[in-house]
């Protein structure tokens, strides 16, 4: 499956803010 790169910035913002927000 390929994502847009949009959505592919947007779930790596998401990552990282759960990441941060976790620790």
């Amino acid at each position: 499956l390929k994502y847009d790169k949009k959505v592919d910035i947007w779930v790596r913002q998401q990552q990282f803010e759960n990441k941060f927000l976790n620790n």
